[in-house]
């Protein structure tokens, strides 16, 4: 299996042939014979990768991937049909699909492709789930972890949880009772504790990223906008 995304996969009446090869690849798949009840499933299920082929009955590849399109900027479609066409080409185009593809077509390829959805998927994620901090600083929100120029800073686990707090108020100044309270919980923690937490962070991290705010807190540096 390779991830956890979903896929639907519309081809007529070859639909479940297909889908049989590409459940041992996938979690979920689903399988439709029809432009209709591929409309029906996408509605319903919501996957990730689609799989169209243009001359579905019904309602044709390239309109569902139109209707698709609507509602989800981000879907990963392909598109595979028997000969070129210039304008459905030119369509296909403007739908930003991943691909578009003269039939017929192998497993092997078809893996190739899916591959390269799959990563497309991650891309997209990982923009998503990146914080863009000050100085090269990158903050993963899914991971909790930090990175300057593509490389991890390995940190500790309540230096870990410092940085998730700051990281979750951006440009605002998180004070002092309150990131002591998150990090040590119910725990006693005296405040020379707490200093020598921030001051081993702020060494690691080369004082390029934690700002200290008088008489009140701390706060993460963000990027400058331009």
């Amino acid at each position: 299996m390779i991830e956890n995304y979903t896929l639907l996969y519309a081809q007529g009446e070859n639909a479940n042939e297909g889908a049989s090869y590409l459940t041992s690849l996938f979690k979920n798949v689903y399988s439709a014979s029809t432009g209709k009840t591929a409309w029906e499933i996408y509605k319903e299920k919501k996957p990730k990768i689609v799989i169209l082929d243009m001359n579905l009955p019904e309602i044709d590849g390239l309109e569902l991937a139109q209707k698709i399109r609507e509602l989800d900027k981000k879907c990963k479609i392909v598109i595979l049909t028997e000969d070129t066409n210039v304008d459905e080409l030119l369509v296909a185009i403007k739908l930003n699909l991943t691909e578009y593809i003269i039939k017929p077509i192998n497993a092997e390829d078809l893996a190739i492709i899916i591959r390269r959805a799959m990563d497309e998927l991650k891309e997209d994620d990982q923009k998503v789930n990146l914080l863009e901090l000050a100085n090269g600083f990158y903050w993963e929100k899914t991971l909790d972890k930090l990175y300057k120029n593509n490389k991890e800073i390995k940190l500790t686990k309540k230096e870990t949880e410092l940085l998730k707090l700051l990281s979750s108020k951006l440009n605002s100044t998180v004070p002092t009772e309150e990131i002591m309270k998150f990090i040590y919980d119910d725990a006693i923690c005296s405040t020379s504790k707490f200093r020598t937490l921030l001051y081993r962070l702020k060494l690691k991290i080369n004082y390029e990223l934690i700002e200290s705010v008088y008489a009140i807190g701390y706060r993460l540096k963000v990027k400058n906008k331009k």
